[in-house]
């Protein structure tokens, strides 16, 4: 019993950080998901953090490889780093930037043939190939620096044509593009990326694209060649445990092995679990997915001090996961524990621990996707009764280890609640004193000192924010935001009273003097990095917020200029005081199930 679980401890958990062979080796089929991968469909591979789509990716290449059906390419997004471009129309450095990227997935295509081309033992290959690369070559370095009008169907369909003779010439005929972290890209290019991969692939008869993208961040998969491949779905197994136990038995026998050459199948589930229940009550508080079950079968073993894994240690381990790995990356803000503190009532008040449901609309908060991205919580297809759920509503389930560290606590709420709450907690009275704010006639200095003082209502999700921050001996921001990700927003406060256009409908000089603040603050931070860091850790880059008028001034009209003006200098967003009114009702509605009552 020892061997085994020395095996399991010495289990690697990324697939980054293991061999090919490895990687075949502990690939454990899903129903559906094995033949999709080794067809030649183009398919988008999701699924939130763990449930194996780089493992997937590499089992794939290798079988690609060994049996002969062409030549795997492999692109990982995270290693792209765009050059510096200069200052420019946004638009037009956004598009430029987009061929970029797509330049460097098709200089893996180049270079990677390349080496089995020129690899010592190479197999023989049709004659021509090496001149098809240098054709592909110069089709690619063409399409990259062309401008998008005009020719640009050209330059993209003279590369696809290029891989296609390329592709016939090589073993098995056929080229397979294998891109992974595609999340890792840069919102503002994700569209135009999306575009021109899909444009080169659409003409290529004999290119396949299988593509990985993070579950939680389903706005940056727009338009990708292939059908969704979802991970999520397959390891689904609340309505079949017994495949549960099985993929988790099998899962952790393939693992130890490399370890423990001679491993008898037979006697895994006795040498490694207590009881029978311990693999469901594993496999249910890792929500299927593999690196979750791995971490929480390794840290239950490692406590077990080489007695068997049981129920009881599985339920510690799962706390100690949250608390050691999980707790310490959620946004550090209030609005964090009250929703884990509702979604923790929510399902006792209904008799389904750790489930609850929310309306589409909620969903998409910020926070609900960083929740969702840390596997604290977990979306599911159906609420716990089997029911199928409106499309209108998501349901969700909490991390078990989550789940329980909230149930352990003596009081009735969670310690960050118990505190004394800071001055930015969200209330009624807040937001009736903002609202009166909004309608009354104030210096900008007003609305300033109360959103210092109440700064939920700015930005709800934020991990940081900075009142008056300094840039050099320049500058000094309204507010200076960190989300949750890393990333800086530079905020510029106007007054409510202020109207982005005249009578004429021209832009006003209120609106183009802040606008153009905020461009002075994007430009100093992208000019004086190593010095913007020192206040604000790891900005790489910045983004802008005007926060002015009030749409309700506005006509229909005048609304849409302004809209269309921020479309084209994408840096800074435009944002009305009504809409931070707006949000503040809606996030109090979302926390607490009820509309804001009224003001007494």
């Amino acid at each position: 019993m020892s061997g085994v679980f020395e095996g399991l401890l010495r289990t690697t958990l990324r697939a980054e950080q293991a061999n090919p062979q490895a990687m075949v080796a502990t690939y454990v089929p899903v129903q559906g998901v094995t033949d999709a991968l080794l067809s030649s469909d183009d398919h988008v591979v999701v699924g939130v953090r763990g449930t194996g789509k780089t493992h997937a990716l590499r089992y794939l290449a290798a079988k690609i490889a060994d049996d002969g059906l062409g030549i795997p390419v492999r692109s990982d997004l995270r290693m792209m780093w765009d050059d510096p471009f200069p200052l420019g129309d946004p638009p037009q450095l956004t598009t430029q930037r987009a061929r970029s990227v797509v330049s460097a997935v098709l200089e893996d295509i180049i270079a990677q043939v390349s080496e089995v081309l020129t690899a010592p033992g190479a197999p023989a290959i049709a004659v021509g190939a090496a001149e098809a690369v240098d054709e592909l070559s110069e089709a690619v370095a063409l399409a990259t620096t062309r401008p998008t009008e005009g020719t640009a169907g050209d330059v993209w369909g003279r590369v696809a044509q290029s891989i296609d003779a390329l592709a016939a010439r090589l073993p098995g005929g056929r080229i397979w593009l294998l891109i992974d972290e595609w999340d890792s890209l840069e919102g503002e290019i994700v569209g135009d990326v999306a575009s021109l991969l899909t444009r080169v692939a659409h003409d290529c008869a004999s290119l396949t694209v299988k593509c990985t993208a993070d579950a939680t961040r389903r706005e940056r998969t727009p338009a990708l060649p292939g059908a969704r491949l979802d991970l999520d779905e397959a390891l689904a197994f609340e309505r079949s445990p017994g495949d549960g136990e099985k993929f988790c038995e099998e899962l952790l026998f393939r693992r130890i092995r490399l370890e423990t050459a001679d491993l008898d199948r037979s006697v895994l589930p006795r040498a490694i679990f207590a009881d029978q229940d311990t693999a469901r009550t594993l496999v249910l508080a890792s929500h299927g997915v593999p690196r979750e079950l791995l971490n929480l079968a390794t840290l239950a073993a490692s406590c077990g001090e080489g007695r068997a894994i049981s129920t009881a240690g599985v339920f510690r381990a799962a706390e100690e996961s949250y608390a050691r790995d999980k707790r310490p990356m959620l946004p550090p803000y209030l609005e964090t524990d009250l929703v884990l503190r509702w979604v923790y009532e929510q399902g006792e008040d209904n008799g389904r621990p750790r489930t609850f449901s929310l309306s589409d609309f909620a969903g998409r908060s910020p926070l609900i996707g960083a929740l969702e991205a840390h596997r604290v919580l977990r979306r599911v297809r159906s609420p716990a009764d089997g029911d199928i759920a409106p499309e209108a509503v998501r349901a969700y389930r909490m991390d078990v280890g989550c789940y329980r560290v909230l149930r352990s606590r003596n009081g009735p709420e969670p310690e960050a609640i118990s505190r004394p709450a800071p001055q930015g907690t969200l209330t009624p009275d807040v937001i009736h004193m903002f609202e009166r704010l909004l309608d009354e006639q104030h210096p900008e200095e007003v609305y300033q000192a109360f959103l210092t003082k109440h700064p939920i209502l700015l930005e709800p999700h934020a991990s940081e924010i900075h009142p008056k921050l300094r840039l050099g001996a320049e500058h000094v921001t309204d507010f200076a935001i960190r989300a949750h990700d890393g990333r800086w927003l530079l905020v510029e406060i106007e007054k409510p009273q202020d109207r982005p256009l005249t009578r004429g409908n021209d832009l006003s000089s209120a609106f183009t003097h802040g606008f153009g603040q905020v461009i002075d603050w994007l430009t100093w931070v992208d000019q004086n990095v190593a010095y913007a860091q020192r206040t604000m850790p790891g900005i790489a880059g910045a983004r802008g917020r005007l926060i002015m008028g009030r749409r309700s001034h506005m006509t229909p009209k005048a609304e849409a200029k302004v809209r269309t003006f921020c479309v084209h200098n994408a840096a800074v967003e435009w944002v009305a005081f009504d809409d931070l009114a707006a949000g503040a009702r809606t996030l109090y509605r979302n926390m607490h199930g009820v509309d804001v009552p009224g003001p007494d």
